[in-house]
Parts: C-alpha cells; structure tokens; sequence
C-alpha cells in the first residue's frame, strides 16, 4: 500500500516513496489529525513529515525523471465513503504526480475531502489533478457547514503548482478553502 511506503519512509526519518501506476483506496486510520480530534479520521493516505510522494511510475524505472504521471495514472480514490488524504505534518511533505478523487467528508463540520492539510509548515502538491472530491456538512448533521471539497488546510503552509482543481463540491462551494493560514 501507499500508506506501508509513507510509514517506511517517515520511521527512517523521511525519505521518497516511488508509486506505481494503479488506483489505491486504502482504508487508513489517521487517528486524532482533524479538528474534531474523535479518533476515527479514516483516508486512503496519511502523509506525514518529511516524506516526498511520487506518482506516475510504470513500475520499471530506476531513476524518477523517467516517470510519466500521464501515461501511468497513480490515482488514490477515496470511492466516495472517506477523505483521499489527510497531511498532518509539522515539517515538509510533497504529494507529486496523483490524481485524487472521490473523496468523501460528512461531519460537524465537513472539512476538506480531497486533501486535508492541517499544522503543515510546508506541504507541496505538484503536478496533480485533485477531482470529483465532495464535503456534506448538513445532510446526516443538519445546520452545519462544509469547507474546501478539494482542498482544506487549517494551520497551514501550502505551495500548488501545475496542479488543477476541479468538480469538487461542497457547501461553500470552493474548490480550495483555507483557515488561519501561518
């Protein structure tokens, strides 16, 4: 899985995981990284400090400017019940290559269900697509708002670069929301 390589590389003290073409939609319990802090943040990617994700890799290569994020798809697919990514890192971390789509947030409030970015001095998400990802806060939780379908951050540094977001849906409407930003 994605998350073994992240764990791998953030227990060596943070390191580069290669991802091979494919769709991933892991179940991975992030514990307490979200606002709420109930225990029960559940994503297919948790990225954490000092690890550099990269996509787009036929699975042969042995040296990373031989791989091609449009040729070889590297999607991590939320399948519409949980968020794709949550990023609670105080040191940098980069998501490269990656399509992230059909992520899925319900909650009082629904904050980011493409990416969740939280307490991040320096995320980086280059050449990506982040899609399809929508935040519901009042359909089971009536009254209650929903930020950033795509993309929340909250205590946060991020740099986008190459990378579109679009057909994300939430309350608010935004693509990308953002909260007390360092």
């Amino acid at each position: 899985t994605i998350q073994e390589g992240v764990d791998a590389a953030h227990a060596a003290g943070g390191g580069e995981v290669w991802v091979a073409q494919g769709v991933y939609a892991d179940n991975v319990n992030a514990g307490d990284a979200d606002a709420l802090e109930d225990g029960d943040d559940v994503c297919v990617v948790w990225l954490k400090d000092h690890v550099v994700l990269f996509g787009g890799f036929e699975g042969t290569e042995d040296n990373r400017i031989h791989r091609d994020p449009e040729s070889f798809p590297t999607v991590i697919d939320g399948e519409n019940t949980r968020r794709c990514i949550i990023a609670d890192s105080s040191s940098p971390s980069v998501l490269d290559g990656f399509t992230v789509e059909n992520g899925y947030e319900e909650a009082k409030p629904a904050l980011g269900s493409g990416m969740y970015i939280k307490n991040s001095l320096s995320q980086s998400i280059y050449d990506c697509s982040i899609r399809e990802n929508k935040t519901q806060g009042g359909v089971s939780n009536p009254g209650y708002p929903s930020y950033g379908g795509g993309i929340y951050t909250q205590y946060a540094r991020v740099f986008i670069q190459n990378t579109k977001i679009s057909a994300n849906v939430c309350q608010g409407g935004k693509g990308y929301s953002f909260s007390n930003q360092f």
